[in-house]
């Protein structure tokens, strides 16, 4: 089971670099980059949550598809929390209409 774990860091690292440098070199928006990497191929699930997240980073959360946040599972959520910025538990309640109950109940599953 170490080697396995080895194995996929080592791999998730050659796929990082990869994608870094078509980041760079290839793309000037978030979609094109995101899209590039996963038509790669190979572990395109993985590739497409760092490519993603890196791109998100380098682009801006504005250059993000909208259609594409809005197929996420509490897009909308995570959207408010992505504009507002890290908020502690009782202003992400606040801000959502949530019971602070309930969001410490999420937040800590995700800890």
């Amino acid at each position: 089971e170490e080697d396995y774990l080895i194995y996929e860091l080592q791999f998730i690292q050659y796929d990082v670099l990869k994608q870094i440098n078509l980041m760079k070199f290839n793309n000037d928006n978030y979609k094109d980059t995101v899209l590039q990497a996963v038509n790669l191929g190979s572990d395109t699930d993985t590739t497409a949550a760092v490519v993603g997240g890196l791109a998100g980073i380098y682009y801006g959360f504005n250059d993000i598809c909208e259609s594409w946040i809005n197929d996420i599972v509490k897009g909308e959520m995570i959207k408010k929390l992505i504009k507002k910025g890290f908020l502690s538990n009782e202003e992400i309640a606040n801000s959502l209409d949530m019971p602070l109950e309930e969001v410490q109940r999420i937040a800590a599953q995700t800890a």
